[in-house]
């Protein structure tokens, strides 16, 4: 793995700060189909739509 994809992994994650929900989509429709980047990204994805989704259903 190189350090670029280490750092689009980060990124993925820490991307809640500046841009929540686009970072993670524009890395994982980037990402070539099957690598960890790409899954990283959907994870991250996911990490940022659950605590949205929960206080949306709250309100």
């Amino acid at each position: 793995m190189t350090n670029e994809h280490k750092v689009l992994r980060g990124l993925s994650y820490i991307s809640v700060i500046f841009a929540p929900i686009l970072f993670p989509i524009l890395v994982w429709i980037f990402t070539p189909q099957g690598s960890v980047t790409r899954d990283t990204a959907k994870h991250a994805l996911w990490l940022h739509i659950i605590p949205i989704r929960a206080y949306l259903q709250r309100r």
